[in-house]
This record gives structure tokens, sequence and C-alpha cells, in this order.
């Protein structure tokens, strides 16, 4: 990654130590970091020109949050997909992709 690039961080704690370490490698490369958390006040937060605040459980639960039975992050993590998947149809329908040509960039690495 170099200077101009952006890298988008996931950690529902914010704390992740391998997410924050490579937030904080990036940023100074000169990347641009966006910050995918539930906790606004975090290390990966405080890393980022941008951040985009889950309100799911995540690992570490809250007084006051939403109970939910799912185990630790399920919660943020089925979020962040929902979340993720709805940017990807916003970014496409603005740069008029189809499938069929986003199919052709997917990864081959499988």
């Amino acid at each position: 990654m170099s200077d101009g690039d952006i890298l988008v961080a996931v950690s529902g704690s914010g704390t992740t130590k391998n997410v924050v370490w490579t937030a904080e490698k990036a940023k100074t490369a000169g990347v641009r970091i966006i910050a995918v958390t539930t906790e606004n006040d975090s290390p990966l937060a405080n890393q980022a020109s941008f951040i985009i605040q889950v309100p799911a459980a995540a690992k570490y639960r809250k007084a006051g949050e939403t109970d939910t039975i799912q185990p630790l992050g399920s919660l943020f993590d089925q979020c962040v997909h929902i979340l993720f998947d709805y940017k990807c149809l916003e970014f496409a329908a603005f740069k008029e992709v189809s499938h069929e040509q986003a199919f052709q960039k997917h990864s081959n690495m499988e």
C-alpha cells in the first residue's frame, strides 16, 4: 500500500491488535484509513480519517446494548457483511458495473 490508497479496517471492539497494527503501519505510508467498528473512541478509530460506527453487539458487551443470543461478535460481523454488500451494490450502480463485469474481475485465487 502507498500514499493515496485507502484501507478499510474492521474490528468490532476497535482493539484487535493485528487490525490496529496494520492500520498504524498503513497510515505511516500515507494510506487513508476507514475504520468500521462499534467504538468511536478506540485505537482503531484513532487511526482513521473516517469512521463507520456499526451499532451492533460485538465480543465485548456494553451496558444498555440491545440483547442478542448470538455469541461473541456474530451480530457485528453479520451487520458489516450486509453493509459491505450494500456499498458494493451502490458502487456498482454508480459505476454502471454489471454482474458479468464484476465476475470477470473477481478473485481468481480459489
